[in-house]
């Protein structure tokens, strides 16, 4: 069996990409595999030093560098990975965060693959636990708890920050007209799955200290992440299934006893989290939720200014109370809008400035197939 093993780098140091891929080659080679190293450079303006000394202490590494000036791109690195893989056949990719910091190797390598091993999945979404941020709990829960309801207890973190799984099924998702290149195709991984019916598994991954960002950085990936929400084709027919989530939350402070007294609009609920919020937790329902939700539901016509700040942006204590009330500000703004699913989904498709992304599906192909054919001139075919 071969892997294609890949990261989308940014900013860790030389050191830490080199430290986690000397590892994590290490302990797949012990168990048989034969692994092709692959990075993406997501950076426009590269270090050449920095570069040497990965190629010079990883053994038989690829890097490709990003030669397209358009951020964040991230997903535009995985559908370059990918794109690799499939033309070398690889039978298995993964794409790892190269900053976790990992308890053991052997039994996150183990718990990564044994669902592929065990041929009960095609595709891993590793389970971060308590690590798990913003992104996950203000979106993918919410998302998942009204329109998957069945996938519920089987995708713990939707955005873990690394995929694994069989390589034609995830060049599958990333080749898909539908993929975002931006932060929105960390969606697309789990909606373009489930459309196609791949088989997914999570198993719960030993990761320590996840890098947890700013505010005004974090607020991209809600932007984007919902816009591939309700952009995905499937989502007409999902909508329906947040009447199945009874959303029967207890007040847990002045805030969530105030949003809970009735179904209100996105701009109405943000009107009263701007006024009762206390703490930075509870301001997220403003940065991960209310703010793009309004804006999708053209409710507002400008996008605020996120405050930026050094300090810890949420609690992590009071989070999953938070993110419990964010699933029910969803469900109440998507009652009381005037506007139906079908113009939701256009609006979606439609919506474009740098918080949406400067992606489109023309800059998306271009970028690509400047990849493609730098593989054909490299003898990858």
């Amino acid at each position: 069996m071969n892997i294609v093993w890949g990261a989308c780098c940014f900013n860790e140091t030389k050191e830490t990409i080199t430290n986690f891929f000397k590892n994590t080659i290490e302990t797949l080679s012990d168990k048989g595999y034969k692994v092709y190293p692959i990075i993406f450079d997501a950076k426009f303006e590269h270090n050449q030093e920095d570069i040497d000394y990965i190629s010079n202490n990883i053994k038989d590494v690829l890097i490709i560098q990003n030669e397209t000036n358009i951020f964040p791109n991230k997903n535009y690195g995985v559908a370059v990975i990918a794109e690799y893989a499939h033309r070398i056949k690889s039978d298995y990719l993964a794409i790892v965060d190269p900053d976790w910091d990992v308890n053991e190797y052997t039994s996150f390598i183990n718990n990564l693959f044994l669902p592929l091993e065990s041929k009960k999945a095609d595709i891993v979404i590793p389970d971060i636990g308590r690590e798990a941020g913003r992104s996950n709990m203000f979106i993918g829960k919410v998302a998942i708890s009204l329109f998957y309801p069945e996938y519920f207890n089987i995708i713990k973190t939707a955005f873990p920050g690394s995929l694994i799984g069989k390589t034609e099924r995830i060049y599958q998702i990333t080749s898909s007209d539908f993929y975002h290149y931006d932060w929105g195709g960390e969606w697309d991984v789990i909606s373009l799955a489930i459309e196609n019916h791949f088989s997914i598994d999570s198993l719960p991954i030993a990761v320590k200290n996840v890098r947890h960002r700013s505010n005004a950085s974090k607020s991209l990936d809600a932007y984007q992440i919902w816009k591939a929400i309700f952009s995905n084709k499937g989502m007409i027919k999902r909508y329906s299934n947040m009447e199945l989530c009874d959303c029967h939350i207890k007040s847990f402070d002045s805030l969530s006893e105030i949003l809970l007294k009735e179904e209100l609009t996105a701009v109405e609920q943000i009107e009263l989290v701007k006024k009762y919020a206390t703490n930075e937790t509870q301001k997220q329902l403003l940065y991960m939720v209310l703010y793009p939700l309004a804006s999708i539901l053209e409710e507002i016509d400008y996008i605020p200014v996120i405050e930026k700040t050094n300090q810890l942006p949420y609690d992590k204590e009071k989070i999953k109370e938070v993110s419990d009330l964010a699933i029910y500000c969803v469900k109440s703004a998507l009652r009381k809008t005037n506007k139906s699913i079908e113009n939701i989904h256009k609006t979606a498709n439609s919506v474009a400035n740098n918080l949406w992304s400067d992606w489109d599906q023309k800059t998306q192909w271009e970028s690509l197939e400047n990849v493609k054919k730098y593989f054909s001139k490299e003898g990858i075919v």
